[in-house]
Parts: C-alpha cells; sequence; structure tokens
C-alpha cells in the first residue's frame, strides 16, 4: 500500500492534478567510523539524481519507527532493530518543499533519526532501484567541502539543511572530544 500514491490517484481530474499535498515521513541518517573517520552514507534518489538520505513517506497507521525500518530495507536492503534508532531532528517548512519532474508538488514534515551501521544488518534482496539507484559512504569532512561549494548540484535539495546539521553535529562532537 502506498498511501500517498493512492492519494494521488484520487486527484486525476485535470483541475486536482498537481495539487499539493502535505506528507509527513523520515529520514535516515546512517553513520559509521572507518579509520578514523566518520561516514555517513547517502543513497543517489532515481527521481533527481542527487544524493541524500534514505527515508520516505509514512503510510496510513504506521510509526514513524517503522516507516524508517521499512524505507531502509525497500531502498538498501539493510535491516534494523527500531530501538536502535535515535531521534534527530524534526524538519518542515519553506526549505522542505519539493516540486517532483511530474509536477506534484509535496511539502514535507521530516521526522529524521541517526543510526549507527554496526548495529545494522544487510540482506540480499530485491532493492527498489526506481527510488535509490546507487549508494555512497561520505566523510564528514567530504560532505563539509561538497556543502560549501554548489550543495544544490550534488544533494536532494530538501535534506541540505539536515545534511549541514549532521556535519554540525559530528564537527562539534570531534571538537569536544579534542578538549
Amino acid at each position: 500500500m502506498n498511501y500517498i500514491k493512492e492519494l494521488r490517484e484520487i486527484f486525476l481530474k485535470p483541475e486536482y492534478k498537481h495539487i499539493s499535498i502535505q506528507a509527513p515521513g523520515t529520514g535516515i541518517v546512517i553513520w559509521r567510523e572507518n579509520n578514523g573517520e566518520i561516514q555517513i552514507l547517502l543513497q543517489k534518489r532515481g527521481d533527481f539524481m542527487k544524493y541524500g538520505l534514505f527515508g520516505g513517506a509514512i503510510e496510513l497507521g504506521e510509526t514513524y519507527e517503522r516507516c524508517a525500518e521499512r524505507e531502509l530495507y525497500e531502498e538498501a536492503g539493510i535491516k534494523i532493530n527500531q530501538a536502535d534508532l535515535c531521534l534527530f531532528k524534526v524538519y518542515a517548512g519553506p526549505n522542505h518543499i519539493t516540486e517532483y519532474p511530474n509536477g506534484d508538488v509535496v511539502y514535507h514534515t521530516v521526522v529524521t533519526y541517526i543510526l549507527d551501521f554496526s548495529k545494522c544488518e544487510s540482506e540480499e534482496t530485491e532493492l527498489d532501484k526506481v527510488e535509490s539507484v546507487d549508494e555512497e559512504w561520505f566523510s564528514i569532512e567530504e560532505l563539509k567541502t561538497l556543502l560549501d561549494k554548489d550543495p544544490e548540484e550534488i544533494f536532494f535539495h530538501n535534506n541540505i539543511p539536515i545534511i549541514r546539521d549532521i556535519v554540525d553535529k559530528f564537527l562539534n562532537m570531534g571538537q569536544e572530544e579534542d578538549k
């Protein structure tokens, strides 16, 4: 069942076809330490061909944690225990509006979680290659550099504020450890 898709099918009349909707969902920041460096796993999205967080729209009756668990499995074949998700922040507002290539406009409310990759289990499964065409690990320093250049060219626009906050969080953690 895909709540957003079903909702869009209700609005097939030309006057309703691209009516804006509010969509609650999740974003999951998966991190790991690799050779003393913190890295973040991002997906290359099939719709915009840009990097962003794993996640997606919540289904009717679904909890945010279950949505995060389901989306990670569908997009990356990653199985998790919901108890390992750490709530980070909730995002909404003007930086979280998306006009999709087909003309649909969605106002997102994104409940963002942080997840340690060491607590994940990868599984061979049929992945949704329409939503997620690739995935790549980025160091915090790489992300900072890319955000300072032209982030709109590299990252899905509504994930940019989230990625900035994550970079700041991990950089500040490193500075606190140095004291």
